[in-house]
């Protein structure tokens, strides 16, 4: 396992990275517990930009249970990004938020994740199930400009794909 880890890290990969140099012996059977700002500024210091643009202009959530009037919305596991923007496109009280996030419960590690949060700042998890233990870091794109960069783009997340940043979006969060 080590073995793929350092492959991975050689190619790049900050996670494997973080994992490497912070996790537990990976033969122990206990959940890996990654403390998700910690994993950004890991990633920021070995040049992620991504990682490091979230740490700059992104924001902190903490799951929760998903409020009942929203069952129906939940997606298909895989499809975060298609599961949040189409749930932020059709409700008005929801805005779209792309960054990371780990759901400490299954002892995960962090992800390039999507997910809605209401007027209130609360997360609405449009693919994951029970994540009221599950941590959240990412930057909210409005309805409006998610619209317009799903149409330009030809893919669903919208602030990072295939290793790269969305110059243009970014320019247009930060002003």
């Amino acid at each position: 396992m080590k073995h793929f880890f350092r492959t991975c890290v050689a190619k790049g990969s900050q996670l494997e990275r973080f994992l490497l140099e912070h996790g537990p012996a990976y033969n122990d059977r206990r959940p890996i517990i990654v403390p998700l700002k910690h994993f950004l500024q890991t990633g920021a210091a070995n040049g992620g930009r991504f990682e490091r643009f979230l740490l700059e202009h992104g924001t902190v959530y903490k799951g929760r249970a998903l409020p009942k009037k929203y069952g129906a919305a939940r997606g298909a596991l895989g499809w975060c990004f298609r599961n949040a923007a189409g749930l932020a496109l059709i409700d008005d009280n929801l805005t779209y938020v792309e960054g990371y996030a780990v759901d400490h419960e299954s002892g995960g590690s962090p992800i390039h994740h999507a997910w809605c949060i209401d007027r209130h700042g609360r997360v609405i998890e449009t693919t994951w199930q029970n994540v009221t233990k599950a941590e959240y870091f990412g930057v909210p794109i409005e309805a409006e400009l998610l619209a317009v960069e799903l149409s330009r783009v030809s893919y669903w997340g919208v602030l990072f794909a295939d290793g790269q940043l969305n110059e243009r979006l970014i320019k247009r969060l930060t002003g």
